[in-house]
């Protein structure tokens, strides 16, 4: 367990441009011994931020997986394709069947082009007509 108040990791992360204690909150928990202690508490960003820094053969194994699902997002970014394709493995992996699979993606593409048309009706009501200004035409 890393401790946060470690004076060399601590050093290092400022180095780094981390702020470890503008990230971290502290939140009290019931201990087996029934008292309430204020324990250190960190978003999920956070954490894995402190993994990278961690220099040891211990985190290896979580660095790797961060590399990986990172370059994955990056392929994702180039090929959309890739990520439904991910979307829909995760249901199947979860027990889900085909066909539920099948049905649910195509509610996604449907609510999907639901709210760009709504933002395109917005975006076209808030737009400025040649002539108009603050609401008064000319």
């Amino acid at each position: 367990m890393v401790e946060a108040g470690t004076g060399h990791f601590e050093k290092k992360l400022k180095l780094e441009g981390f702020e470890l204690y503008d990230n971290i909150v502290q939140l009290k928990f019931l201990a087996n011994d029934g008292k309430k202690y204020a324990t250190d508490c960190a978003d999920v960003e956070t954490v894995l931020r402190l993994v990278q820094s961690i220099p040891s053969p211990n985190a290896e194994p979580v660095k790797q997986w961060l590399a990986r699902v990172g370059y994955e997002r990056i392929e994702e970014t180039r090929d959309p394709e890739k990520a439904i394709d991910r979307a829909m493995q995760t249901y199947l992996r979860k027990g889900y069947s085909p066909e539920w699979v099948n049905q649910r993606m195509r509610a996604i593409e449907v609510r999907k082009e639901k709210y760009e048309k709504r933002d395109q009706d917005i975006s076209g009501q808030n737009q400025i007509r040649p002539g108009e200004y603050a609401g008064r035409a000319r």
